[in-house]
This record gives C-alpha cells, structure tokens and sequence, in this order.
C-alpha cells in the first residue's frame, strides 16, 4: 500500500482520525494555479516515497476539496500540516528547500 493518498472528504475520517493514531500524516494542501505549491507536493512526494514507513503523506487538492482547507483554516499556499491522533502537531507554510523539508 502507498503512503501517499488523495485526501477527500469521503476519506477524511479514515485518514485523518484513523491513521494518525497508528503513524504520522503529513497533508500537503495544493492549487493548480499556484506554482509554489505543486514544486512543494512534488517535493513531499518525492520525500514520502524514499520514506515510506515514517509518514502518510495526505495531498488535498484546494480546488476540488475547498472544505477540507477551510476546516483546517488554511490561510495560503503551499501549506503542509502534521497530523498525530486526529490533531495537528506542526507546519510548514510557504516554498520550502530540500533541507527544509528533511527536517
């Protein structure tokens, strides 16, 4: 099984309660029309699939699921949130370097 999901609001309960208990989800919000946060997705995807076994990483279009963002009270893009046992734990906003994101 991947470790990178489309979070939808069909697969919110699952993957934001349910499996953040057992590991670490990191959602990555991103908009077609914002450069800066597909370089970031493109990044995290890259990263998750070198470290398959430490996060989840949970990809939430902002076109299509503009709910999920507003209930994360998502202010701007690239956004990308922690998640552990259904709560957030920490952030990144804004274009990050590669070291950054190693972190």
């Amino acid at each position: 099984m991947s470790n990178i999901v489309q979070l939808t609001v069909e697969n919110f309960q699952q993957v934001i309660l349910e499996q953040s208990k057992s590991s670490l989800v990191l959602v990555d919000f991103w908009a077609e029309q914002v450069p800066e946060s597909i370089e970031l997705k493109n990044k995290l995807e890259t990263v998750a699939a070198q470290r398959s076994n430490d996060f989840v990483l949970a990809l939430v279009d902002c076109q299509a699921d503009q709910q999920i963002a507003m209930q994360f009270g998502i202010q701007g893009l690239p956004t990308a949130i922690f998640i552990k046992d259904g709560q957030p734990v920490d952030g990144i906003a804004g274009p990050q370097t590669d070291e950054q994101l190693t972190e």
